[in-house]
């Protein structure tokens, strides 16, 4: 658990999206940039996990999480000390960032989530909300911790900061899991009923709950994707200071965390799509604040909008282990999570498109609260989940 939650904390679904928010204004003073241009690296990295995920989830029964996890892991400090070391071209950081989603998807919640997901059935949520709770740490703490340092010594230290950070957890991670014995090759025979190569991609797609899940999630990713990449920006536009603005989005983190433990115990009381539409009904007012309220519920704005973000991607695994059989289960996760990272990809490029276009971020609260409120509706039309295997692969008849 300890591993998985670290892990999560300073994954490639983790650290790029909740830090990117502090090199912005950066990057866009020393080389020059655009905020839309600089929000497109998240964009491809965003889009590049997704097209890693599928295969991950296809690999990961045949080597193991722990290998996957490891080699991600290398792979995301190398790319760190490659941005630390990028001149003044575009391309170049466009490139970094692709290469990092194509080699660091193996330390993804598609693997980390899997082993929780192999080990826990009663209390399931709790433990994923434990597992997933390592986001939130991270959106809370990095930028406390890594603002100071890219004020005082400029991003280049602070991307080398982040290197080193993986470096240093990576001996922790791979030796918590292996002495645990977990996160190896756990290979199904080819011929087993329940091996997960039995599932074709077309038999996911037809099962009757997918697209009935996937509306949701694109609806939330979509519309709170971008805030992640935007909030440090959004609040120093606001009149905030650099360091106030990173305690903001600290705040948001703190929102975070509370969201993660609060959904992951609850779903294990509670039928999971009321608390989705309960958290999206609330982040949807935090919007509304943010276009509407003024700097005065700036911080009650970004608790609320810390909700949401803090409940996705612990919903899409606990409602992919309870609505599909086992031997869809790591397929149609990792198609749900792909088609959620794309929508977050496109996100941030939606608010850069509204701050450079009319200068302002406002329609973006406005649009987030729309779609926050859509996808609770969509989640009030879900089905109660099966109670057998069988129940499960035809639940809509």
């Amino acid at each position: 658990m300890i591993a998985c939650l670290i892990g999560n904390a300073i994954g490639l679904h983790t650290l790029p999206p909740f830090t990117i928010g502090l090199f912005v204004v950066p990057l866009q003073q020393d080389l020059g940039w655009t905020r839309i241009s600089i929000s497109l690296g998240i964009t491809i990295i965003t889009i590049g996990t997704a097209m890693s995920a599928p295969l991950v989830g296809l690999f990961v029964d045949r080597i193991g999480e722990r290998i996957l996890i490891g080699i991600g892991m290398l792979m995301l400090a190398a790319g760190y000390f490659a941005l630390s070391l990028m001149g003044s071209s575009i391309i170049q950081y466009w490139t970094i960032m692709a290469l990092m989603a194509l080699l660091g998807a193996g330390c993804s919640p598609v693997t980390l989530s899997r082993i929780v997901v192999g080990l826990f059935d009663r209390t399931r949520g709790a433990a994923l909300g434990v597992v997933l709770l390592g986001t939130g740490l991270t959106s809370a703490v990095a930028p406390i911790l890594l603002s100071p340092i890219i004020v005082v010594s400029g991003w280049r230290a602070g991307y080398e900061a982040l290197a080193l950070v993986m470096l240093g957890g990576f001996p922790i991670v791979l030796g918590l899991l292996a002495l645990s014995g977990v996160g190896g090759s756990r290979r199904l025979a080819s011929n087993a009923p329940g091996a997960e190569d039995a599932v074709t991609v077309g038999e996911v797609f037809r099962h009757p709950v997918f697209v009935r899940l996937i509306i949701p999630f694109v609806l939330v990713a979509i519309g709170t994707g971008g805030v992640v990449v935007h909030f440090v920006p959004m609040l120093i536009d606001a009149g905030f200071s650099a360091a106030r603005a990173g305690q903001m989005s600290g705040l948001l983190g703190l929102s975070l965390v509370l969201a993660r433990l609060l959904v992951g115990v609850a779903i294990d009381f509670v039928f999971a799509p009321r608390v989705a539409i309960l958290m999206m009904a609330i982040s949807s007012v935090g919007f509304l604040a943010l276009a509407f309220g003024g700097k005065g519920l700036t911080p009650y704005a970004a608790i609320f909008v810390g909700m949401s973000l803090g409940a996705e991607v612990d919903f899409i695994a606990y409602l992919a282990s309870r609505y599909f059989p086992k031997r869809y289960f790591g397929r149609a996760y990792g198609w749900l999570y792909s088609a959620f990272l794309v929508s977050v990809s496109l996100s941030p490029l939606v608010y850069a498109g509204f701050r450079e276009g009319i200068g302002s971020y406002w329609p973006g609260f406005l649009w987030a609260s729309a779609f926050l409120a859509l996808a609770s509706i969509c989640f009030a039309r879900l089905p109660g989940f099966p109670k057998s295997g069988a129940d499960r692969s035809m639940i809509a008849n």
